[in-house]
């Protein structure tokens, strides 16, 4: 199997960010800004900033 490398914007800053063999809801990190990101579309490649959820202490 092939991999295929595949080139997306952050929705952040704009840096390209170049995964391969993406797959949807993937984390990734942009290293320009540091944002974390999730894969929501595979062709093209796109992200949004990810919601990570946060433990809850009873707050």
């Amino acid at each position: 199997m092939t991999e295929v490398a595949r080139t997306g914007e952050c929705p952040e800053c704009g840096a390209l960010i170049s995964l391969k063999d993406p797959v949807i809801r993937e984390i990734t990190t942009c290293d320009e800004c540091g944002v974390t990101l999730e894969v929501i579309s595979i062709e093209p490649l796109l992200f949004e900033i990810a919601e990570l959820e946060g433990e809850d202490w009873g707050e």
